[in-house]
């Protein structure tokens, strides 16, 4: 499943929420959640709002791979990962993306860095290659 965003509910194959309709469907599920102050806990909570979701029951909170992968793959837990941290899983069939509309999501990708920081020539020299890489990639067709 391609989207218009890297974010998404997660789940392994033969879930019982793979025909969800509709985001609030996750309630009495456990739910893997970003940790407070994760790049995309705000993303994750702005979606449950957007949806009208409150409170999640059955949550746990944190941003390790080893421990979403073990537990989504072991029980029906959802979890809210960007893809590109479950992008194998997805393409060999271990996990599956839930289908919501995910565009509130979208959120810039950089290299954050104080103010007041000098920026090292190999920080210049990694932009450069980022913004090279972005290019093609925002170059490629759709699929």
């Amino acid at each position: 499943m391609r989207t218009t965003s890297d974010r998404h509910g997660h789940h392994e194959p033969g879930h019982p929420l793979q025909h969800i309709r509709q985001l609030s469907d996750i309630t009495p599920y456990n739910v893997i959640y970003p940790s407070e102050g994760s790049a995309i806990r705000s993303l994750a909570d702005n979606l449950l709002i957007a949806n009208g979701v409150g409170e999640l029951p059955h949550r746990v909170e944190t941003v390790s791979g080893i421990y979403g992968r073990v537990l989504t793959k072991s029980t029906d837990a959802v979890w809210f990962i960007s893809e590109g941290v479950v992008a194998t899983e997805l393409a060999v069939g271990e996990l599956r993306a839930l289908p919501f509309n995910m565009q509130t999501t979208a959120g810039p990708v950089g290299i954050i860095m104080r103010r007041d920081d000098e920026i090292s020539p190999d920080i210049r020299t990694f932009s450069r290659i980022a913004q090279h890489v972005a290019g093609k990639i925002n170059a490629l067709p759709a699929t």
